[in-house]
């Protein structure tokens, strides 16, 4: 009887009204196994440095660690460069990601604004895109964000060789003539340098 009232006084502090003893022992049971798991896992080797101040033992708020997880592993699926990829993954991540938005925007604009007056440069004649940046750009057809200089070279030596855009045009203008008199063979081997121009008069 006496080992029934110290049992009973144990239990009674960790039960609910309408709950039987064995629940409560095997409450207790669970309780105890998840204590172990917990002390093993703080003991274990890199997870007390990978999870930090939020391993709080039974205090640990597992719904925060599972969107931390979830947010992880969707950063690490996009393939990303390594610089990117930790800055969205470190603890500034908010205020990263939130510049990052801010500077795509930028670019989304400029590139809109860019397509526009490329647009508008097709009402003067014909315009290529990659013949325009071939003087100047690295890697054939690597347009991207992290490459903006050659781009930026591009207009500089354009705006260094306004001189030459009237000339230019005169070219254009007796090559169009020409190729409407049939001499599109001394055009094609001009501009191939398959004949100099010195010697053009004497070929045709």
């Amino acid at each position: 009887a006496t080992q029934a009232e110290q049992a009973l006084r144990a239990l009674l502090p960790r039960a609910r009204p309408g709950v039987s003893a064995q629940q409560v022992l095997d409450a207790l049971g669970e309780e105890a196994q998840a204590h172990t798991a917990l002390t093993v896992l703080a003991h274990t080797e890199g997870v007390a440095h990978v999870l930090g101040t939020h391993l709080a033992g039974r205090d640990t708020h597992i719904d925060t660690l599972q969107t931390l997880h979830a947010w992880g592993r969707a950063v690490c699926a996009l393939g990303l460069p390594a610089p990117l990829r930790q800055a969205l993954l470190s603890e500034q991540a908010p205020e990263q990601l939130a510049c990052a938005q801010r500077l795509y925007d930028a670019i989304d604009q400029g590139c809109h604004q860019a397509q526009q007056v490329l647009h508008s440069l097709h009402t003067y004649g014909r315009f290529s895109w990659d013949e325009w940046q071939h003087s100047t750009r690295a890697p054939a057809g690597a347009d991207t964000p992290d490459r903006p200089g050659d781009l930026r070279d591009r207009l500089a030596l354009a705006l260094d060789a306004a001189d030459s855009v009237l000339p230019w045009s005169k070219y254009l203008l007796a090559r169009q003539h020409a190729e409407q008199l049939g001499l599109q063979d001394f055009v094609e081997a001009l501009e191939q340098r398959r004949l100099p121009a010195t010697e053009l008069a004497t070929a045709f």
